[in-house]
């Protein structure tokens, strides 16, 4: 059996954190195939592919091509029609009629990353769970602590407000990538990123791939957000110390910034799913 692997050609490095989160499954990796174009696959020999995050700009793609093999686990649908989505359709709607819909039913359960993707999917008759996000089974490969403290992807002022208190300078990051970086060029970024979360004493992030990476590398994250009940955060916010910026600064939360506290909530048996249904898709 072949195996391949979801790649990118968006500006969010994010995308290939959650990839290297599935391709620790995979025995190996026969072809990347993007995302936004799975129903493009050349020749017809079957592949497994693991079918995690966010789908899709667009979905006219959709369903994938026959010789998919997938393995549906934290999945989202998105309810966006973001620029790239040339054809303005609305893959909440599109994936939920039709031959998506049938598409799905047919790989049903479907493992979702979200609450709301399962709802909408358990509403139109396809059984679904929420699994989170495959990024909860990354491993700290790094034994080291740095003692840097991390910055991604927030404003001037949240990272003036967080230097201030950790004593030291912060790292500031970002998840943005050129759309011109190739394949494997992304890939290696993703890598760097993971590894110095790793061995971050800290992480403040705006991130959702950032802050949930930092949950399954033990390293102690607060993720900043826009509006905690958002519907793509649903079920995922909720593992998380997190804050609007606001909040944070304006000192509403109890937080030690010398010296920071462990994650406060347990991800083990989300983990523990995760891990069991990746690895029996691949002795199957």
């Amino acid at each position: 059996m072949k195996y391949g692997l979801l790649s990118y050609s968006t500006r969010n490095i994010g995308d290939e954190i959650q990839s290297l989160a599935a391709r620790r499954f995979l025995p190996k990796v026969d072809l990347h195939i993007d995302r936004d174009y799975l129903n493009r696959v050349d020749g017809s020999e079957p592949f497994k592919l693991i079918l995690n995050g966010w789908f899709t700009h667009r979905p006219e793609n959709w369903p994938p091509a026959p010789a998919i093999r997938p393995l549906f686990i934290s999945f989202h649908i998105t309810r966006e029609i973001l620029p790239r989505n040339v054809n303005r359709l609305r893959a909440s709607d599109h994936l939920i009629h039709g031959a998506s819909l049938e598409y799905l039913r047919s790989h049903q359960p479907i493992g979702c990353r979200d609450i709301a993707t399962a709802e909408l999917l358990n509403a139109h008759g396809v059984a679904a769970y929420f699994s989170g996000c495959l990024t909860l089974t990354l491993e700290n490969r790094w034994p080291q602590r740095s003692g840097l403290t991390y910055c991604v992807d927030v404003s001037k002022s949240v990272a003036r407000f967080v230097a201030d208190r950790v004593g030291n300078p912060v790292v500031s990051q970002t998840h943005d990538v050129a759309l011109t970086e190739n394949t494997e060029a992304r890939f290696r970024r993703a890598e760097k990123h993971l590894e110095q979360y790793a061995t971050a004493r800290l992480v403040v992030t705006s991130r959702l791939h950032c802050a949930l990476p930092c949950l399954a590398l033990a390293t102690p994250v607060i993720f900043v957000v826009e509006e905690p009940s958002n519907y793509r955060l649903r079920g995922l916010c909720g593992l998380t110390r997190h804050l609007t910026e606001d909040e944070l600064l304006s000192s509403a939360a109890d937080i030690d910034w010398k010296n920071p506290q462990p994650n406060p909530f347990d991800v083990a048996s989300l983990r523990r799913d995760l891990i069991e249904r990746c690895m029996s898709f691949v002795r199957n």
